[in-house]
């Protein structure tokens, strides 16, 4: 999945190995369990070291939530917008003010 064609609401999850000190399925408890908090990190490194597993890796959580709506496409990848920035930067590259 590239970032790019995500679509509004989507969730990406990534983490190192030190998560899999959890199950599967206790990583989908937990999410499941912080579906309303803002996100999922904090409850996932607790129940990681809740374990207090002797030989318990470092873990690091990355969590990236898509915009909820549709409205939150970029100003910037409006088509007018990128085509009057570019007319801008020829017409500065030909008075050579670039």
């Amino acid at each position: 999945m590239c970032i790019r064609d995500s679509k509004p609401n989507d969730q990406i999850l990534l983490a190192s190995d030190g998560i899999l000190t959890l199950s599967e399925r206790e990583i989908g408890t937990v999410l499941k369990a912080a579906r309303n908090l803002a996100s999922p990190c904090e409850p996932l490194l607790a129940a990681v070291m809740s374990r207090q597993h002797p030989q318990q890796d470092n873990t690091t959580v990355l969590w990236v939530k898509q915009a909820p709506t549709a409205a939150a496409e970029s100003f910037w990848r409006q088509p007018w917008v990128r085509n009057t920035l570019l007319l801008g930067v020829q017409l500065l590259a030909l008075l050579g003010a670039w």
